[in-house]
């Protein structure tokens, strides 16, 4: 399958904002970030400054992979990875009765639950990430990388803003709930 570069680029571009964000999170807020990798419980916590920067660094590579045409699908491959990699520890920590964890996903609102949501969230990455690998049918130029960009981010906000919603939901219920018996 052969596709176009105005589906690639746009998806690439939210892969690469996503992974951006995420990597900015983690370096920003590394000190949150390393609890919500103890919540996992699967390394001492003496490595967690070390993971932090790992895999910080592997995020903001992988980003840079993902805008560079040359690198584009070699960036999705590894980004389809990193998905992949997050989801298996997610799923062991669920499997282990970890769910409910801060994931280490919130990018510094409110921390999100870990649960099966999230398992799915890294499947559909996954394959946004195979998409943006499979080859393009001709070069993008300039009117396609720029409009990429910025429907790329469009898409970055709307995903934030789900995101944001659901992590609000339980707040909005017991908002409700107060006014119901008010």
């Amino acid at each position: 399958m052969i596709l176009d570069p105005a589906l690639v680029l746009p998806l690439a571009w939210f892969l690469a904002a996503t992974l951006a964000v995420a990597a900015t999170h983690k370096v920003m807020r590394q000190r949150e970030f390393m609890l919500a990798l103890d919540g996992y419980g699967l390394t001492p916590r003496k490595f967690g400054p070390a993971i932090a920067y790992m895999l910080a660094t592997a995020e903001a590579v992988c980003a840079a992979m993902l805008v560079v045409p040359a690198l584009s699908s070699a960036g999705a491959i590894f980004a389809a990875t990193i998905f992949g990699g997050y989801g298996i520890v997610m799923i062991q920590a669920i499997v282990r009765g970890r769910s409910g964890i801060d994931c280490g996903c919130h990018f510094g609102s409110q921390p999100s639950g870990l649960g099966w949501a999230l398992v799915f969230r890294n499947a559909a990455l996954i394959g946004v990430a195979w998409l943006v690998a499979l080859p393009m049918d001709r070069a993008g130029g300039w009117p396609d990388i720029v409009s990429g960009a910025c429907a790329g981010l469009a898409l970055l906000l709307i995903q934030e803003s789900g995101r944001i919603v659901l992590a609000n939901r339980e707040w909005i219920r017991a908002i409700r709930g107060a006014s119901r018996h008010a």
